[in-house]
């Protein structure tokens, strides 16, 4: 989605607000470059925007330029003296720079306009664990614990605080909650992007369904860049991209389904047929072969293995298959003529 705005002409036809989103969502995936074209943009609409400088400020932290950051915070901070974000971006800066005391500080100015916010609580936590100040770290990440289950890593720092206390026993509660949740999140994480994968799928068979193929394919894309191993993007590419005699494309695809599953059946079908386009029909009937030894009773496997006999100058056995594949799928009418016109050379 973010594509659209590579175009300068796309950023200047956003609102302020919609505009404001977009520096954000750069920022939250570190795309510096694009967050600097965003802010010249807004900062160009509006000088006197009350964020430029905090964004400024975001975008020289994540390069690693950490006078600039600190020198534009700082800037937004005069702009508005009591702005929690700034206070944190600023703690977070100090605390880069091993300046500890500073960093506390800077927390603490934040926590006094957002009391319960569990980051807050989590970084001056961290900071007072690294001034060796055990007992208020704790008071810190204990204030943050109904968090934990989002943030699993105030379980692990609990379980460091007690550690360093020689509390033993309290240390071990927190670093098994820490792993527990974890693992908790993963699989949930594991579901979510389940979802998402099926939700893409349903949609690019849609597409495929209504003809629509150029979307199909950008749908396709956008699950293999969500999961590179999906087994159903690469069959519907392959699928697409043999309709379209697009032999690298679809040979690429082909291979890779045969790396993720070598003994499936629609896999070794398809490479089949692409090897019967190709007009090679050894290859043809070696992969073909292989999908029948799993699942005999496909009449498009059947009727394909039919044409690949006729081309193999094996009549009999064309006339076999293409009768099978009629029998599996009667209401096939494509099927029936290639029986019919099989059974025509029959009687030459």
């Amino acid at each position: 989605m973010l594509g659209v705005f590579e175009q300068k002409t796309a950023l200047n036809r956003l609102s302020t607000a919609n505009l404001s989103e977009v520096v954000k969502v750069y920022l939250s995936l570190g795309m510096t470059s694009h967050v600097f074209r965003a802010v010249d943009e807004l900062a160009a609409r509006e000088p006197d925007h009350p964020r430029i400088d905090f964004y400024r400020g975001k975008i020289y932290k994540l390069i690693g330029n950490l006078d600039l950051a600190q020198h534009a915070i700082e800037k937004s901070l005069k702009k508005a003296p009591g702005n929690p974000a700034d206070h944190f971006e600023l703690g977070k800066i100090y605390e880069q720079r091993g300046q500890m005391e500073a960093a506390k500080k800077a927390f603490l100015e934040a926590l006094k306009h957002r009391e319960n916010d569990p980051d807050t609580l989590y970084a001056m936590a961290s900071v007072c664990l690294s001034l060796n100040d055990m007992d208020e770290a704790i008071k810190y990440l204990t204030r943050a614990e109904p968090a934990a289950a989002h943030l699993p890593k105030i379980y692990y720092a609990l379980g460091q605080a007690y550690q360093r206390k020689g509390n033993t026993d309290k240390a071990a509660q927190y670093f098994n909650l820490q792993k527990s949740q974890e693992s908790s999140q993963t699989q949930r994480e594991k579901e979510s992007q389940q979802r998402e994968e099926l939700t893409l799928v349903t949609l690019a068979r849609e597409r495929l369904e209504q003809g629509n193929a150029p979307e199909a394919l950008a749908l396709l894309q956008q699950l293999l860049e969500l999961n590179p191993s999906n087994w159903e993007a690469h069959r519907y590419l392959a699928e697409i991209y043999l309709s379209s005699e697009n032999w690298q494309q679809a040979y690429a695809h082909l291979t890779r389904l045969q790396e993720i599953d070598p003994s499936a059946s629609e896999a070794n079908r398809l490479m089949a047929l692409y090897w019967y386009r190709r007009k090679d029909y050894s290859q043809a009937f070696r992969f073909a072969e292989q999908a029948k030894s799993v699942e005999p009773g496909s009449a498009d496997l059947r009727n394909l293995l039919g044409d690949i006999y006729l081309k193999l100058g094996q009549l009999e056995k064309a006339l076999e298959e293409y009768s099978l594949a009629v029998q599996y799928a009667p209401d096939r009418k494509d099927f029936r003529a290639s029986l019919a016109a099989a059974q025509k050379l029959a009687k030459k």
